[in-house]
């Protein structure tokens, strides 16, 4: 089932309430279209999408039982962290429980190295969010991703005119400067399932227009358990005509 930004944004507010809703949406844009019985095989390289959540289920079990990596449900929640998240292969295709478990993953990648701009800190906690290192998720374009899905379904979390300094993991060496995305490349054209979507998510479909935001923009995430601001935007990619491919 494909959910309405309109829809994802209300659940958002009551099962991933520690993450922006925006960069939830980001996220969930990124990852499945907002669908929620999305399945992606990254052990064969392709995607199902099921007609129903009994279709969605069955097909996830039988893939693994055959061994295979799967990212499942509105999150893409990958079947390595169900356990962790104490979530089953049912859980991962409910909405509400998907979203959960994917703010869940976001917070505890989100780990501020001492006067760190929380833009970077974010990044870096999307780059964990999608390959589990802190810094991968740069170098093969999944962070760029989320920030061109910014731009495409939310208004602007923060409009990405300057590059944004990523430092490594103890604040020194490592520091990765972050250019403002350009738009992902295109799948191969094999992939007609990939394909389709990259159409509509690129140029067959209307981008929601940004909206002015306040010019006092809350923090990103805020780490479960603690009080502290309310949670903050990503930064959006800038506006215009996105580019064919790399």
């Amino acid at each position: 089932m494909i959910l309405t930004v309109a829809a994802f944004k209300m659940l958002a507010l009551t099962c991933g309430p520690s993450v922006h809703v925006e960069t939830l949406a980001s996220v969930a844009r990124a990852e499945s279209s907002f669908n929620s019985l999305a399945i992606g095989d990254n052990t064969a390289g392709r995607s199902y999408a099921p007609a129903s959540v009994e279709q969605a289920i069955q097909t996830a079990n039988a893939l693994i039982a055959r061994g295979h990596s799967l990212d499942l449900g509105l999150m893409q929640i990958n079947t390595k962290n169900l356990r962790g998240l104490r979530m089953s292969v049912a859980d991962a295709f409910d909405a509400c429980k998907s979203m959960a478990g994917g703010a869940r993953v976001l917070v505890e990648g989100y780990r501020p190295a001492g006067s760190e701009d929380n833009q970077a800190t974010l990044l870096r906690a999307l780059s964990h969010y999608n390959t589990g290192n802190q810094q991968r998720g740069f170098t093969n374009g999944y962070v760029r991703r989320v920030q061109y899905a910014a731009q495409q379904v939310v208004p602007a979390i923060r409009l990405g005119g300057s590059p944004v300094v990523v430092t490594g993991p103890e604040g020194g060496e490592g520091a990765v400067i972050v250019q403002p995305p350009a738009p992902p490349p295109a799948p191969p054209s094999w992939d007609m399932y990939a394909s389709a979507r990259y159409r509509r998510d690129n140029g067959d479909v209307v981008a929601v227009q940004p909206q002015a935001q306040p010019q006092q923009s809350p923090q990103a995430l805020t780490p479960a358990g603690s009080a502290g601001p309310a949670p903050v935007m990503l930064q959006a990619a800038p506006a215009g005509s996105p580019a064919s491919g790399m």
